[in-house]
């Protein structure tokens, strides 16, 4: 008798959807998320809130192409060039480029408030400095109801509460009126 595993399953964020261009958004750099450490690996997590809201679990066969906040930070800046922005690296000799968008996140998960219902929550907050002065700070939050209650459903559920999270954030920058 052989015993056959069940094959791992590995998700990302897809196809960048199209944006509207000329957000009119300066050049600026990107820096890699801060997130808590449960949130720096390429676990997929749900929590079951109608039981135990503060206990995390992993889906046993299936992750992240690459830890999910990492995955974030690549459509967010794609999403910034896309809409006519520049997104600078600091190994590009930015030094000269004064606007730094920092982004501290909260939470990434996959949320069942019962157990035939789910969401994908995106929770994070973007700061945006001039050299080291703090320009302005935001809390952006979104949920989106997953189509099935699994992690094929919640990953999915979590690109699109990423996607709104990402407009949203491109809304607020344009609307910071940064044009040198």
């Amino acid at each position: 008798m052989s015993y056959k595993a069940s094959p791992q399953v590995v998700y990302d964020l897809g196809v960048l959807p199209s944006l509207q261009a000329d957000a009119g958004l300066p050049p600026m750099i990107v820096v890699e998320p801060n997130v808590p450490p449960w949130l720096d690996s390429f676990e997929i997590y749900y929590r079951l809130n109608y039981t135990d809201a503060h206990q995390l679990r992993p889906y046993t066969n299936s992750r992240w192409s690459t830890p999910p906040l990492q995955l974030f930070e690549q459509r967010l800046k794609s999403s910034i060039a896309l809409a006519g922005g520049q997104v600078l690296s600091t190994s590009e000799n930015a030094n000269n480029v004064p606007l730094v968008l920092h982004i501290d996140a909260d939470d990434f998960t996959q949320a069942f408030d019962r157990p035939d219902h789910s969401m994908g929550q995106v929770s994070l907050r973007v700061s945006l400095f001039n050299h080291r002065n703090l320009v302005a700070q935001k809390s952006f939050s979104h949920q989106v109801a997953a189509s099935s209650n699994d992690a094929s459903g919640g990953t999915k559920a979590l690109v699109n509460a990423s996607d709104a999270t990402i407009a949203e954030i491109l809304h607020w920058l344009a609307e910071l009126n940064l044009k040198k």
